[in-house]
Parts: C-alpha cells; sequence; structure tokens
C-alpha cells in the first residue's frame, strides 16, 4: 500500500489549481487550437519559464483572466523548478505577482484552491532529501505577505522541529525574511534554538543557532 507523501499532497494540490483555473483562457502561443480541457492543460503544463518571460511576466501587464489562466503553472513551478539562477525569477515570486494580481477578491473555490496549495507547499519543502534553505525562507515569506492568518504555519513549523532539520528550518526563517519576525514572537522559538545551540555548539549547526539567537536578541 502506498503511504501518501507531502510531495503527493502538494502534486494533488496543483492538479486542483489546473481544474479550477481551467475556465480561463489562454494565450494564443499556449493554446494554439486545442478546444478540449486536456489539451489546454497538456499545452499549459509544456510551457517553460524561457516562454513565461519571453511573452507575458515579463512585461507584467496581464489582464486578470489570462493571469489567472497561467497561475496553475506558475505554482508547479514554484514548487518544482530551481528559479534562484532564473535571470528574472524573483518575478514568479508569489509576493510579486500579489501587488499587480491580488486574489483576496476572486471566487472562495479559487481562494480555497490557493490556500490549500500553499500550506501544502509549507510542508513540502522541508521534507525534500536536500535541503534547501534558501527557497524555504522564500516561500516563507511570500505567505507572510499573502497571507493574513500565520497561526496554522507557525503550527506546522513547529511540529517540524522535532528534529534537528526541522529546527535549522526555523532558524533559517529567524534569520532572513518577514517570516522570522512572527517567529520571534512565539515563546518556543528562543529556547529550542538555544537548546539546539548547546547539543552542537562548535559546529556548522550551532553556529546556524547562533545567528538566530542573535537575530532575535538584537
Amino acid at each position: 500500500m502506498h503511504n501518501i507523501t507531502d510531495k503527493d499532497d502538494l502534486v494533488a494540490t496543483i492538479e486542483k489549481l489546473y481544474a479550477v483555473f481551467n475556465k480561463y483562457p489562454l494565450r494564443s502561443w499556449i493554446s494554439g487550437n486545442t478546444k478540449q480541457r486536456a489539451s489546454k492543460i497538456h499545452a499549459l503544463r509544456a510551457v517553460t519559464l524561457d516562454d513565461l518571460f519571453e511573452n507575458d511576466i515579463d512585461h507584467y501587464y496581464l489582464d486578470s483572466e489570462t493571469f489567472r489562466g497561467l497561475f496553475p503553472r506558475i505554482c508547479e513551478m514554484i514548487a518544482f523548478e530551481d528559479l534562484h539562477d532564473f535571470e528574472l525569477g524573483y518575478n514568479l515570486r508569489l509576493s510579486v505577482l500579489s501587488e499587480k494580481h491580488s486574489w483576496e477578491d476572486w471566487p472562495s473555490e479559487e481562494q480555497d484552491a490557493i490556500n490549500t496549495y500553499l500550506m501544502a507547499l509549507w510542508k513540502y519543502l522541508p521534507s525534500v532529501k536536500t535541503p534547501d534553505f534558501e527557497h524555504f525562507v522564500e516561500v516563507a515569506s511570500d505567505i507572510n505577505c499573502v497571507v493574513s492568518d500565520l497561526t496554522p504555519y507557525i503550527r506546522v513549523l513547529q511540529d517540524r522541529c522535532s528534529n534537528v532539520l526541522g529546527v535549522r528550518y526555523l532558524a533559517a526563517c529567524v534569520i532572513e525574511g518577514s517570516f522570522g519576525k512572527r517567529l520571534s514572537q512565539q515563546s518556543f522559538v528562543l529556547p529550542l534554538l538555544e537548546k539546539t545551540y548547546y547539543e552542537h555548539i562548535d559546529t556548522p549547526i550551532g553556529e546556524e543557532m547562533a545567528r538566530a539567537v542573535n537575530a532575535i536578541e538584537k
């Protein structure tokens, strides 16, 4: 029997995004003459980062419906593609996109699909085999910008701190990004960082903990 993983949950939420936003039009360079739903989604999933920036996102003047047509593919890229070294990858940050296309007034079905995706992404990133603290901090900062109630996200991160890797993700958020300010106010954070520091003193992990403690105590 297959155990459902964090990645499985994330993939399911992305499939939901494709289904919910399928009603919106695609630019002709994506859809061509495809009319059927399956063909339309297949064409959208074939879009690359270069395609987006050459044809749409780089110009940043998309109307709301066209943006929503592209939105599932953008979310999929944020989850599974390395945007750090891409020249215009910053423009795919959710916080940047939300400045131009706020989804607060979108239908509840669309908002629910986005919120479910964000939580699944938040749970998935600390579970990857090779830790990517930079990506996690970027997503944390974006969530801080687009989500009004961070309590569920903080609770998930706290649960992850049952092991050292989870505490390292916590420390990374405290050191960098606006999400860290909210984390620093949580009563469990400083004692946990100090405890982990003393357990790993004179090691790289201990140095990470020291930086996080110093960030809180500034």
